[in-house]
């Protein structure tokens, strides 16, 4: 049985990363539309690292089952990698083009080998203490938000170094953003904090961690900083206890098609922005929606196919 709610939060969670990459009614309101593309939808991703996360403890105590899961993983990777080699082999011209690319992950893509790195380091580091690991999480953490700041402020401004920094791969990485977030899902396994703490106090640190998004963007508006953030201070303290909330949820299902769907929209999803503005569909109201309508239609053909081809061919990670 599957937990629903959680389910649900992915396809929410992948419409989402849409609104991001289309820039969501940036057409309407800028100032809504920045909030929303450069904040409220940047708990996406992180997440996602956590849902994985939290499943990948039963690997942890499994060891045995890691290639199998690292297989599946890099499968996934390389065959989502393949399929939209159209989309970026006019950008390869060196062969440290195509070594980066691969490192690296096209477009949305950095995710998948984000958390194929993640699984691996905490493999490596698993008889690591636990004060241990949460150390190297938080420093990490603040590493990532350190350095997506000193690029994002252009503290180095004019230097060949402020450009280093504002190239996102040098903060948002599977170390520096992948890592904190997917071992945050790791240890709210470990010690069940979904069942040790209560309903009541999940909802106040949640409207901690939002109240603190919104003063977050407060601040870099009163700085007149308008350039969308990755990482974010606030990220941590809104998405763990709204994660803790749905696995706290009773609701269950026996069919993995919501999980399907999400993985599908995540996956599916630059190619139908792509191919609508090309159509002529420019409205960044509209293309969202429709792009999202877009992944449910491909659906009904391909989950059907997606089960027949096999494990290393699954959407989803779960």
């Amino acid at each position: 049985m599957r937990n629903l709610t959680l389910d649900y939060l992915k396809i929410v969670l992948a419409a989402c990363v849409v609104g991001i990459h289309a820039n969501f009614l940036h057409d309407v309101n800028p100032n809504i539309s920045h909030f929303l593309t450069s904040y409220l939808f940047r708990l996406a991703v992180p997440l996602f690292f956590m849902i994985n996360g939290f499943y990948f403890l039963r690997i942890l105590i499994q060891p045995q089952k890691f290639l199998a899961w690292f297989l599946r993983i890099l499968g996934l990777y390389l065959i989502w990698m393949a399929l939209y080699w159209p989309f970026y082999k006019f950008s390869l011209h060196k062969p440290i083009d195509y070594g980066l690319t691969f490192l690296i992950g096209f477009y949305h893509l950095w995710y998948v080998i984000a958390t194929l790195c993640c699984g691996l380091i905490f493999m490596i580091l698993r008889k690591l203490p636990d004060k241990g690991m949460i150390a190297l999480l938080v420093l990490c953490f603040v590493t990532g938000l350190s350095l997506q700041y000193l690029g994002a402020y252009h503290v180095f401004h004019g230097t060949k170094l402020d450009s280093t920094l504002n190239y996102f791969p040098v903060y948002r990485n599977a170390l520096s953003f992948g890592l904190p977030f997917f071992g945050s899902g790791v240890f709210i396994a470990k010690f069940n904090l979904s069942a040790k703490i209560k309903t009541k106090s999940v909802y106040m640190a949640m409207a901690f961690g939002f109240a603190l998004m919104v003063c977050e963007y407060g601040l870099h508006q009163l700085s007149h900083q308008n350039q969308g953030f990755d990482i974010l201070l606030s990220l941590p303290f809104a998405a763990m206890p709204l994660f803790i909330w749905a696995m706290q949820s009773k609701a269950i299902f026996s069919s993995a098609i919501p999980n399907e769907l999400s993985s599908l929209i995540y996956f599916m999803h630059p190619i139908w922005l792509k191919y609508l503005g090309i159509w002529g569909v420019k409205s960044e109201s509209l293309i969202v929606p429709v792009a999202i309508g877009a992944c449910l239609i491909a659906a009904v053909v391909l989950i059907p196919i997606n089960r027949l081809l096999g494990k290393y061919l699954k959407f989803g990670f779960i």
